[in-house]
């Protein structure tokens, strides 16, 4: 997306992030001389959870959006502002985890008989799939997005840390054994060869029994010989059976392919012409975030060049 893409989506964001801010407080909107609007009235356990919910949720996806703005601008000092916010929201975002934890509701079974007063269950693992149900939101809305900024401002100290736990690691293990030598190298191979050789003939040994023992059944059963018209009936049984059977996968693999579920036998070339097309995609996404970032970073440099020479 364009930069003025990203300008649209940080504007939307601070106008709902204002909203909500004048949601929450609503004696911000009082005029100077006005009385102080009254008092929220007393809510009960179930109805301070779902106000927290709602607000927790509306700031996790102002705080995706704003994350999205500060990995995507180029200017740096819209980057600088974008990140306070960010970080301001971020905080908003832990008090209110904290707020839910504080009002989670009890369970059903270990909720208290009516005349008995209600108590919260302090419990770090809340349900807000009621919530997500009533806002119409998929499941991937609770993800918290981890700021990508964390690791490039701190690119340096990571790389550093990695090359000392990889250092501690190399001299940190136990002394290398003595090379064998050749005498001690052929006793290891004879002797895996010898057991080798056993267990073949083992498994030939027990071979032979099965098959003595199976000639032995057949030749203590003394059975005649099956009828020409009876064995006839037998083949075709068999040979109809599996011809169903055939049959049956043919058209399950045509149904298949009927609903959408499963693609063509002939369109092979088509899902590979699609599959380049999504990896030359997938390229050109990939060398245009790395231009972008190349950009920010040739932005901060001249910014930081620029205050040093009014300095």
């Amino acid at each position: 997306m364009s930069n003025s893409t990203y300008d649209a989506m940080w504007r939307e964001t601070m106008a709902e992030l204002d909203e909500q801010v004048h949601i929450e407080d609503n004696s911000l909107d009082v005029a100077d001389g006005d009385p102080p609007p009254p008092p929220p009235p007393k809510a009960t356990i179930v109805e301070a959870f779902q106000h927290f919910a709602c607000l927790y949720i509306k700031y996790l996806q102002i705080m995706r959006r704003l994350e999205a703005c500060h990995d995507a601008m180029v200017h740096p000092q819209k980057r600088m502002d974008v990140k306070m916010v960010l970080e301001l929201v971020t905080r908003r975002v832990i008090e209110l985890k904290h707020a839910l934890v504080k009002w989670n509701p009890p369970n059903g079974d270990v909720r208290l008989p009516p005349p008995m007063p209600e108590e919260a269950f302090p419990w770090e693992y809340v349900n807000l799939d009621d919530i997500l149900v009533d806002l119409k939101l998929p499941p991937e809305t609770l993800d918290v997005p981890v700021p990508r900024y964390f690791r490039e401002d701190n690119a340096e100290e990571i790389e550093a840390r990695d090359k000392l736990v990889v250092l501690l690691e190399e001299g940190n293990g136990t002394t290398l054994q003595s090379t064998m030598t050749v005498d001690q190298a052929l006793d290891v191979i004879q002797r895996n060869e010898r057991g080798r050789q056993g267990r073949q003939r083992a498994l030939l040994v027990k071979d032979l029994r099965e098959e003595e023992k199976r000639r032995h059944m057949y030749d203590s059963a003394d059975q005649v010989e099956m009828d020409a018209e009876i064995a006839a009936a037998n083949i075709q049984r068999l040979f109809r059976g599996s011809s169903a059977r055939r049959r049956a996968l043919r058209e399950r693999e045509e149904e298949l392919i009927y609903i959408g579920m499963k693609p063509p036998r002939n369109s092979s070339t088509e899902l590979e012409q699609q599959l380049d097309m999504a990896t030359e995609l997938e390229q050109q996404l990939d060398m245009a975030y790395r231009k972008r970032k190349q950009e920010q970073a040739d932005n901060r440099e001249g910014y930081q060049r620029a205050l040093d020479d009014l300095r």
